[in-house]
């Protein structure tokens, strides 16, 4: 469950890897030491078997339930509203179907694509999401989804296709450039 609940708040990548040294900084800064101090919780930041960084790695252990309390609430949770996070799985390009966004299919913007295969972005460390759709249309973009428009964002074009290069000719042919032909 906190894997699911770190990967929404930006603290760990789509696979669940924690970024350990800045969510110890974010949650110590969100505390404060003093506080930490005063609810016998502080820890070192830098030292890899702070109970911290223990609670929200696959542990054998078992952590006093102040800790958990501070976790949740330092991730805006409650402990009432902690079932509707059981079993979730953190999805970054939302659920599938996806859409196809082949401007020259005649499934333009529909949901027929049905799986998206996820890398990471060597730059940026971020989810990037490859969608193929049937047409031969590939694209790919970067993620998490923010806001409910991403799902119509191209990142980079892989594969045109065929029905998009068959639109393309046959756009040429009718007189207009590449360049116009392009813009459809």
């Amino acid at each position: 469950m906190y894997k699911y609940l770190m990967q929404i708040n930006g603290y760990a990548n789509y696979l669940g890897k924690v970024h350990q040294q800045y969510f110890t900084q974010q949650f110590k800064g969100y505390y404060g030491k003093e506080f930490l101090t005063l609810v016998d919780c502080d820890f070192d930041e830098h030292s890899d078997t702070s109970w911290l960084r223990s609670i929200v790695r696959k542990h054998r252990k078992v952590f006093h339930p102040l800790q958990h309390l501070l976790l949740l609430s330092f991730l805006n949770v409650s402990v009432k509203d902690l079932d509707q996070f059981k079993g979730k799985q953190y999805k970054p390009f939302g659920q599938a179907p996806y859409y196809c966004l082949n401007p020259a299919a005649g499934h333009y913007k529909n949901r027929v694509i049905e799986d998206v295969t996820i890398t990471t972005c060597t730059d940026t460390r971020r989810p990037v999401g490859t969608l193929s759709c049937k047409c031969g249309f590939v694209y790919s973009r970067r993620g998490p989804n923010i806001d409910e428009n991403d799902v119509f964002r191209i990142g980079r074009i892989k594969v045109f296709g065929d029905i998009w290069l068959a639109k393309l000719k046959e756009l040429v042919a009718s007189g207009l450039s590449y360049y116009v032909s392009n813009k459809f």
